[in-house]
């Protein structure tokens, strides 16, 4: 039995105000003849489908005909989770239509932990997988608010409900181990044991209270594989080369320029696992660019003229003495040239003059928390004043994002 995990597509995503459908449509036709060549029984999709909770409605089309294209391979079963970006009432609207065509999609945690198990049957009505499909678990799926808990407080009992959960659900599996065929579970979370070189800051930041929400040793033995997303970055966590982020299928930020975008692709002899990363094509290049004004220039100049159906998005930060008009006119020239787009230009001046001069600003490439801990910098505030106003920043975020609404 062959299983492909991927995550965080992350779709209807915007860079600096560029929708990204066009790079998505390509990954998805590589994507689609992947499941064909590999002969692909069994697609999991480990959350963060979406960008937004309201995405665009090109961004849900892409989704749609994807799985409707997937209904002509040999692919026989779909399972898709719900992650913290996504709206689990969007993602559940069309369950039991999905359900007579093998997708199964749980967008959000259920009341028993049961009702997480997808058991996948072959042609002959006999189970061939077991999918413990655990969702992003919300705040309230994890603890009961408290006012006044501090954020050691929360982030205990926010790791101490994750564990019970994978606990609750791998004692249900057991049941299953007789039958010598795949149990894996799914996840969308920050499992200790990444390597902080691999991992975003705000990939990490998941939950308020802490980042690390459970460790690759918590997650019960029962469990084959565990199909992981949330940290953009493929890789295993800690030495389990059977607990494993697929990472995001294109790059979603200028930090993920280095990494190689892929999907992982399983190979189950009953329960004997074989794991291979296959590399997804990148459409589009993502360029930065970190010098002085006349060595930008001179390593623009070492670039062709692009002449492909991706014009490369540029992100340049100048470092100047001090700042001289002209020098933004000079760079957008010799991008236009290349025929590049440049989406982000920063000129910085020497640290000593405590000056930084910054183009095109874009508050859609900001986080509400990055906006909200600036507006405190710039009130002057006592880090402990600051830090009891971000623990409860975070709570209304919590309480917005539990409600599905967006900022």
């Amino acid at each position: 039995m062959k299983v492909l995990h991927t995550s965080d597509w992350h779709l209807g995503q915007k860079l600096r105000g560029n929708i990204r459908d066009r790079e998505h449509q390509v990954v998805f036709d590589w994507l689609i003849q992947t499941i064909i060549q590999e002969e692909v029984d069994i697609l999991l999709v480990a959350g963060d489908i979406f960008d937004v909770m309201n995405p665009p409605n090109s961004s849900r089309k892409l989704y749609y005909q994807f799985l409707a294209k997937l209904l002509n391979t040999a692919c026989r079963h779909i399972v898709i989770i719900g992650g913290n970006h996504d709206a689990p009432s969007m993602l559940n609207a069309p369950k039991e239509l999905f359900e007579t065509l093998n997708i199964h999609v749980v967008g959000a945690a259920t009341s028993f932990v049961e009702d997480e198990i997808i058991i996948l049957k072959d042609s002959n009505n006999e189970a061939e997988a077991i999918i413990a499909a655990v969702p992003f678990l919300r705040d309230q799926d994890l603890r009961k608010s408290v006012t006044g808990e501090d954020d050691i407080t929360i982030h205990e009992k926010i790791q101490k409900g994750i564990y019970q959960h994978y606990s609750d659900i791998g004692k249900y599996c057991e049941q299953y181990q007789d039958l010598r065929i795949p149990i894996i579970a799914t996840g969308h979370l920050y499992a200790t044991g990444t390597p902080e070189e691999k991992t975003g800051e705000n990939q990490k930041n998941i939950y308020m209270g802490g980042t690390d929400n459970i460790s690759a040793d918590q997650f019960p033995d029962v469990f084959n594989y565990v199909a992981l997303g949330h940290i953009h970055t493929a890789q295993p966590i800690a030495n389990h080369r059977h607990i494993r982020y697929s990472g995001s299928i294109i790059p979603l930020s200028f930090k993920e320029i280095k990494d190689k975008k892929s999907v992982t692709l399983l190979d189950f002899q009953k329960t004997k696992l074989d794991i291979t990363i296959s590399y997804a094509p990148i459409p589009r290049q993502l360029i930065s660019v970190t010098d002085t004004y006349e060595q930008v220039l001179e390593k623009l100049n070492l670039y062709d003229v692009y002449e492909g159906n991706f014009k490369p998005w540029l992100k340049i930060e100048v470092q100047v003495e001090e700042y001289q008009y002209g020098i933004e006119d000079a760079i957008h020239e010799v991008c236009k040239e290349k025929n590049m787009v440049l989406i982000m230009l920063k000129i910085s001046a020497n640290q000593k003059a405590n000056i930084e001069y910054e183009f095109d600003f874009n508050l859609n490439d900001l986080k509400p928390i990055d906006i909200f801990k600036q507006k405190c910098e710039n009130e002057n505030m006592t880090p402990e004043n600051a830090k009891k106003l971000e623990g409860t920043f975070q709570e209304l975020l919590s309480w917005m994002n539990e409600q599905e609404i967006e900022l």
